[in-house]
């Protein structure tokens, strides 16, 4: 039971409504995709779509400002020069996605893809400006610590999915669902407005704006090519496959989503802290980030394993998505290899190597659009086609990796022994790999309680080290805070 000093942790609130946010989240997709079925889901995912690629033009701005927020938060009156710059920037964004929205909804690809959206065109527009206003607004209240309003945040939006798909009829089910997602978007953002850190106001100074927006495009070529990664993927699958295929894989790739967001709550409360610390990392001195790297690490294999056998057992109240147990556990251990990259990009931030960071993550994103379109010309495996997502994935951490090696080894130590021992370590491999032979075999699913057995026998040390660090964040919520 836990101890009711507990409740008034600030970070324990945090990650529990995190929990909760996709538990309902998680809630929220199986009643879409029961209510809509596979055909009209893929369509819902094909609106999703839209929605994320738009939500990424950010240019970096975000980052940039809150990064620099991270580093001068101390600085009461530079910190406002940054906000308000950072405002006459966002205005800027907007104005350039508005456009690109308009140049979209004319072209000849729309065209053929948006019979069934129909009106539909209102409420993604107003929900993408919605949404690059919010996401704005949480870099600033990471930096100065309002998890009061981050946390109405993150569950007013499944919240409100749920609310919808619950309550309206199948007939313009969609529009309902946007519908519902853009009142979310619009209180979060009258509140975030209403509650603002920092002095709202207007400002542009080209010495300091033309150097961040530099900063801030290499940062949104890393995060746009990190993102197009998977979405290269669901594009590959909705090419080469028929709709209904592309919804049961949407689905999947919905569910093992979920799985990986909830480890997202613990990076995003740490970042501006580790940013900070990360800028004064010398090599030989990384035990701080081999530390966080093995905690995270651990728990987002332990959660992906156990959400295979969780998801083996509830999907078999959904009849129509029975044959998706394999696609699904073989897309959380895509997962499960990239988790071993946690630290990495943070590092080159840090370091002011955005640079060598969006040029990485940009070449791995190229090679992976190859595999993707090599696997669909000779292969109609959807398990192969999803298999690429592992490789680029272990690519992209080794490539991190080797551009981190000079800040974290000394040249006493050798970096390909610290790849395979601190970076991919064997004791998460094997159960992993286990996992992979079960997915693209015959095996029964049943099996699958062997990688989780192994996985718990091989990290015992590790998971003991988990809950002790664990509970000095129990104990002084403080040690997040900038």
């Amino acid at each position: 039971m836990i101890p009711l000093r507990y409740f008034g942790n600030k970070v324990l609130q945090y990650v529990f409504l995190k929990y909760a946010s996709f538990g309902i989240q998680f809630l929220a997709t199986l009643l879409i995709a029961y209510k809509l079925g596979p055909k009209e889901f893929g369509n819902w995912s094909y609106v999703l779509i839209i929605l994320q690629v738009f939500n990424s033009l950010n240019f970096g701005i975000p980052n940039a400002i809150s990064n620099q927020l991270s580093i001068n938060k101390h600085h009461e009156k530079f910190s406002e020069f940054v906000f308000k710059n950072g405002i006459s920037l966002l205005i800027v964004n907007l104005s350039i996605i508005s456009l690109f929205f308009f140049l979209f909804i004319h072209s000849e690809y729309f065209s053929l893809h948006s019979s069934n959206i129909g009106y539909s065109i209102f409420f993604i527009y107003f929900t993408i400006i919605l949404f690059n206003i919010n996401i704005f607004y949480l870099g600033i209240l990471r930096v100065y610590g309002d998890y009061k309003l981050i946390n109405f945040y993150q569950l007013i939006l499944p919240v409100s999915l749920l609310v919808v798909i619950v309550f309206v009829s199948q007939t313009n089910s969609i529009n309902w669902l946007l519908g519902g997602q853009m009142l979310g978007y619009l209180i979060t953002t009258c509140l975030f407005l209403w509650n603002t850190p920092l002095q709202l106001g207007f400002r542009f100074s080209f010495r300091y704006v033309i150097p961040s927006l530099v900063q801030g495009l290499k940062l949104f070529l890393h995060n746009i090519s990190h993102f197009f990664i998977p979405l290269a993927t669901r594009f590959a699958v909705s090419t080469f496959f028929s709709l209904e295929v592309f919804g049961l894989f949407s689905f999947a790739f919905s569910m093992s989503s979920v799985v990986v967001l909830i480890m997202g709550s613990f990076s995003f409360l740490i970042h501006p802290k580790l940013l900070n610390r990360l800028s004064k990392l010398t090599p030989g001195s990384s035990q701080l980030l081999d530390s966080l790297r093995e905690d995270y690490a651990t728990l987002t294999n332990m959660l992906l394993h156990l959400a295979t056998l969780f998801y083996m057992i509830c999907i078999q109240f959904f009849v129509e998505y029975q044959d998706t147990v394999k696609l699904f556990s073989i897309l959380c251990m895509a997962q499960a290899l990239f988790s071993m990259e946690f630290g990495f990009s943070s590092l080159l931030m840090a370091k002011n190597r955005n640079g060598n960071l969006a040029v990485g993550t940009f070449l791995i994103l190229s090679l992976h659009v190859i595999l993707l379109v090599a696997a669909g010309q000779f292969t109609s495996n959807l398990m192969i086609i999803s298999l690429s997502l592992s490789f680029s994935y272990v690519l992209l951490t080794t490539t991190y990796f080797v551009m981190c090696k000079k800040y974290i080894l000394t040249d006493e130590q050798n970096a390909l022994q610290y790849l395979f021992k601190d970076v991919f370590k064997i004791k998460l491999i094997i159960p992993i790999l286990l996992t992979l032979v079960i997915d693209l075999t015959d095996f029964s699913t049943l099996f699958y309680g062997i990688p989780v057995i192994t996985f718990f026998l091989l990290n015992r040390q590790e998971l003991l080290n988990l809950k002790s660090r664990t509970q000095l964040i129990l104990n002084n919520s403080s040690v997040v805070d900038l």
